[in-house]
């Protein structure tokens, strides 16, 4: 029994036998399989991507690995004695993330993930298993707990963004969608700096709502002091319903309530509903 249990900003997931005969037994970190027959390709806490098979085969061709990774260390970023290239020649990457950094395995170290920064020397050796390298991550971002959305992978996925006038304040805000559509009861992941930025999720809609309460733009592009902008990304049958309740209230010359849908994937499987 998988026991690993992030919160899902979605039910609609993409799980499905991902066999990958190029990745060693030794090298897969023991709930390989199991994350991703589960929930497919997304993303975790906004930015780490467990790679599938085939996204493994698109993004980190020996080539590349050669280019980006192996130069990293030919030229001291990373410390030989800890990963070498030819650590890297053997490499199977398992994620990467919005930052830059990479995440492999390789027969040095067999099942246990090492963490390559992009902009630092400090490569960090994990454990054997991906739950470890999510809270790991979740920990990097500051975030309460861990979470998980297929976006911007697949096509059920949408992203819209409106601005919301200064006579809206935070609470009335967060007012609109509990009235609407209820809150989960996790709250918002976000820990550091809430008078900034907070996240919040809404089961109903699929949806996982961002607030950015303070514009750090140069003064010339800045919102009127007070505004608050807000992104979501959300299942793609969900926008009308927010379109309905915010295309009231929201700043009509700010808003961006057309669907940037995310990219049709391209694994094996199928949607399913929870």
């Amino acid at each position: 029994m998988y026991t690993f249990d992030p919160y899902l900003v979605t039910g609609h997931l993409h799980p499905g036998d991902y066999n990958d005969p190029d990745f060693p037994e030794p090298l897969r970190p023991h709930d390989y399989n199991a994350l991703i027959n589960t929930l497919g390709l997304g993303r975790f806490c906004d930015g780490l991507t467990i790679l599938t098979p085939a996204e493994r085969r698109v993004r980190w061709t020996r080539e590349f690995i050669e280019e980006s990774l192996c130069e990293e260390v030919r030229h001291d970023i990373w410390p030989s004695s800890i990963i070498s290239i030819e650590d890297l020649h053997h490499c199977v990457v398992v994620a990467d993330c919005d930052q830059g950094d990479t995440y492999i395995t390789c027969p040095r170290y067999g099942r246990r993930i090492v963490h390559l920064p992009h902009d630092s020397s400090d490569v960090t050796i994990l454990g054997e298993t991906f739950a470890e390298l999510v809270v790991h991550y979740q920990h990097l971002m500051q975030k309460r707990f861990p979470y998980f959305d297929p976006w911007p992978y697949c096509s059920r996925r949408g992203a819209i963004s409106f601005v919301v006038p200064p006579s809206i304040n935070r609470q009335q805000l967060l007012n609109i969608f509990a009235d609407n559509w209820g809150l989960s009861g996790r709250g918002s992941p976000t820990i550091s700096d809430p008078d900034v930025f907070q996240s919040h999720f809404v089961p109903t809609l699929h949806a996982h709502v961002g607030l950015y309460f303070q514009d750090q733009r140069p003064a010339q592009y800045r919102l009127p002091t007070g505004s608050i902008e807000v992104t979501i990304t959300l299942d793609v049958d969900s926008v009308d319903e927010i379109v309905g309740v915010f295309s009231a209230i929201a700043n009509e010359s700010d808003c961006r309530f057309e669907p940037n849908v995310g990219r049709p994937c391209n694994q094996q499987g199928h949607i399913t509903k929870s």
